[in-house]
């Protein structure tokens, strides 16, 4: 008798495991079918429909509609008859409207903002004077694969709205006092003490000496075009840290520091003062510093030379673009920085 519950254990698991391995695909399958049937369909506009800015008005509704996708109804719906875009002036920047009670990033709203008073401060930075917001104007895709797919399903019955696939980032900025755009990024704003990252406190930045990083254009058709700088709206320092993307790195920066991008995608802060390297944020091995940049170029490079007190160094592309992500030793830079005499530095 053991014995036969014992294999009916095992029968029950075997068919918990066919039933998943036959029913999952199909389920996906399906849901992929309706997807593609009335995907075209989702995104079409009525004849009728008035464009507000990036918005529309559909029947005496609201919606947003963003890179030509399905039109999404507004959080909590919209006021039609007092709907506008906010004019800034801009093409781009049409993701933000307001009735008369309340402002929409996209299409959530912005609690707390006064519509009455609200303005565009700097480039993606809205404010009433008491309440501010942070608003991209660049979307981001919403939650995963697997969500999207039970929202398809559920949509295909009925039981839920067409998945929003897309919003703009937002953010409520931590402070009660007026703001004022902060350099040329479009990602920092400041109320006089405090700066602000996409609408994030930066934490230890000075304002009064944050400043964007140059990256420094190298062209390789020769001398008659000399290299220049650019500002970069991502790289900040404040003379005393250096911030990526709103991350401060653990390093204290000179005036002589600049970014180059030798290979697409891959960005590398160099500063001559220090000999400090870093790629993509992470520093390279202190131990070998100073590291002295040999072929950096604008454009796609096989390798990157370095050379320094304890030799040359390359730095394959295909390492850079193919590197482990993680803790530990596995995922320094230093395992694929190597010395031309064959030895590979951790």
């Amino acid at each position: 008798m053991k014995k036969a519950n014992n294999l009916s254990k095992f029968d029950k698991k075997a068919l918990k495991l066919l039933f998943a391995v036959l029913f999952v695909p199909l389920f996906v399958s399906l849901v992929f079918i309706y997807e593609l049937s009335v995907y075209d369909r989702s995104r079409e506009l009525p004849a009728d429909a008035q464009k507000i800015g990036g918005y529309y008005n559909i029947g005496g509704k609201i919606y947003l509609r963003s890179w030509n996708l399905a039109p999404y109804e507004l959080e909590g719906g919209a006021d039609a008859a007092s709907f506008r875009a906010l004019d800034t002036g801009r093409y781009s920047y049409t993701n933000v409207g307001m009735d008369a009670s309340s402002v929409f990033c996209g299409a959530r709203k912005m609690s707390g903002l006064d519509p009455a008073r609200t303005q565009k401060i700097g480039s993606r930075y809205y404010s009433d004077g008491r309440v501010s917001y942070f608003c991209s104007d660049v979307t981001q895709r919403t939650g995963g694969a697997i969500s999207y797919i039970y929202k398809v399903f559920f949509h295909a019955f009925g039981l839920s709205k067409w998945p929003q696939e897309y919003n703009y980032p937002y953010a409520r900025l931590d402070t009660s006092a007026p703001i004022s755009p902060l350099t040329e990024s479009p990602y920092v704003a400041t109320d006089g003490e405090r700066v602000f990252y996409e609408g994030k406190i930066l934490a230890g930045a000075d304002a009064k000496n944050l400043k964007q990083i140059r990256r420094k254009i190298i062209y390789e058709d020769g001398p008659e075009l000399p290299a220049h700088f650019r500002l970069i709206d991502n790289w900040l320092s404040d003379g005393r840290s250096v911030y990526k993307g709103g991350e401060r790195l653990n390093f204290t920066p000179s005036e002589q520091m600049y970014l180059v991008e030798p290979n697409a995608g891959i960005e590398f802060l160099y500063d001559p003062a220090a000999g400090a390297v870093f790629m993509d944020g992470e520093r390279f091995e202190a131990a070998n510093e100073p590291y002295t940049p040999l072929n950096f170029r604008s454009g796609h490079q096989e390798y990157m030379l370095f050379a320094s007190k304890n030799g040359i160094f390359y730095l394959s592309k295909d390492k850079i673009l193919n590197r482990p992500r993680g803790s530990g030793a596995e995922g320094r830079f230093g395992t694929f920085i190597i010395n031309l005499a064959g030895r590979a530095v951790s």
